[in-house]
């Protein structure tokens, strides 16, 4: 379908060339890196089997083949519950939403400002990181070393999403819970365009500079945003407080959602829970 701007999002139909790059991506990496696709499969790299099934037949196509399927795929649909909302392991009431795109989020912000009279927003990721690491710049919410039993990380093996709480030794010093594992959280700020799917450099690097352009909330689809705080499918290097974290701003990810900020505070302590 191609970006379609405004209009397209307003009527819930998510834009598609970032996940057209992503998936041109895995296809490449699939077909160069013997056994990859299978220690995907075994890890739970795919967010359910029918996933699996169709990367089965991706992977065997023909470049032209795989363009037509990546455009039937694509093709405009409305959107009116997040993704993964019927998945009995990714539900519960105590567990945080996942499935949410980043324009989703900010949606969901604008509602939840309107229905409360403050204003709620996505935290930069500079608002994020003050946050979880604390005045002592803590490489992960509890201290310096990684533990797993502090955090829903890979290496805690539970393959999804935990509730809320579930791990309160790996709070922050302010009170956030989950700073590290369980799920990525989109934030405000770019990581960059993302014209080339295997680009490794930011555009926008640090130190952080509000005033650079990475805080523009209307780049195109192709732009990469900053989710911060790694997930149940991230090792502990992809937990670190600091670790940039990325995603096109349309993908809905069985690891990925949001949690907001009140826009007047000037660091979030502690941020509140995402729309769970």
């Amino acid at each position: 379908m191609g970006y379609r701007g405004r209009t397209a999002l307003a009527a819930g139909e998510m834009a598609n060339e970032g996940g057209k790059a992503n998936n041109r991506h895995w296809r490449g990496r699939f077909v160069a890196e013997e056994g990859l696709f299978e220690r995907m499969e075994a890890e739970g790299g795919f967010p359910n089997a029918e996933a699996v099934e169709r990367w089965k037949l991706w992977v065997t196509l023909g470049d032209a083949a795989f363009e037509a399927a990546l455009n039937i795929h694509y093709r405009p649909t409305r959107q009116v519950e997040p993704a993964f909302w019927r998945d009995a392991r990714l539900n519960a009431a105590s567990q945080p939403v996942v499935g949410v795109c980043w324009y989703e989020a900010r949606a969901y912000c604008a509602w939840l400002s309107a229905q409360a009279g403050l204003a709620f927003s996505l935290p930069t990721e500079v608002q994020w990181e003050a946050a979880v690491r604390g005045a002592d710049a803590r490489l992960y919410p509890w201290g310096d070393d990684f533990d797993p039993t502090r955090a829903n990380t890979f290496e805690t093996r539970i393959r999804r999403t935990t509730p809320v709480g579930a791990f309160p030794e790996g709070d922050s010093a302010s009170g956030v819970a989950d700073g590290a594992g369980n799920v990525d959280e989109w934030t405000s700020s770019l990581w960059g365009l993302m014209e080339d799917a295997d680009r490794k450099d930011p555009e926008f690097g640090y130190p952080y500079d509000s005033d650079d352009g990475r805080e523009n909330f209307d780049a195109p689809p192709s732009a990469a945003r900053v989710l911060r705080g790694g997930s149940w499918y991230d090792f502990q290097y992809g937990c670190l407080a600091a670790a940039r974290n990325l995603s096109f701003p349309a993908f809905r990810l069985n690891f990925s959602g949001f949690r907001v900020v009140g826009a007047s505070s000037n660091l979030p302590e502690p941020l509140a829970s995402g729309a769970a």
